[in-house]
């Protein structure tokens, strides 16, 4: 892993073990969590265009409040892969080539229309 994001990683697990929280972290109620947690952060934009999003992007207070949802977010994905013994890195890594492998440049630029996604084993 990235040093920067191991250190954040190794951070996330201490705060958690510190307060002796491990116990409740199943699998079932980080997911629920983190669904809670992508709502929030959905929240902020609810009924917003884009161009009001854009701009609220300039208010530092929006700003505090979508970076704390992400954070939150991140957090959580982290507390997933911990309990599940999984790369969060390698994992993403992983997926973005299978995406590039699905979605090619010349059949998906500018575009997605899913009759054209191709089928990876």
């Amino acid at each position: 892993m990235n040093a920067d994001f191991n250190e954040l990683f190794n951070e996330a697990m201490a705060f958690r073990d510190e307060r002796k929280w491990h116990k409740f972290h199943t699998i079932r109620h980080l997911t629920s969590a983190l669904s809670i947690e992508a709502s929030e952060l959905q929240e902020l934009l609810l009924w917003k265009t884009d161009e009001e999003v854009t701009n609220e992007l300039a208010d530092p207070d929006f700003k505090k409040n979508l970076s704390s949802e992400v954070a939150d977010i991140l957090l959580y994905l982290m507390f997933i892969c911990d309990k599940a013994d999984v790369n969060l890195l390698e994992a993403a890594k992983t997926k973005l080539n299978l995406n590039r492998r699905r979605f090619p440049p010349e059949s998906f630029l500018g575009t997605f229309s899913r009759e054209n996604r191709r089928e990876i084993d």
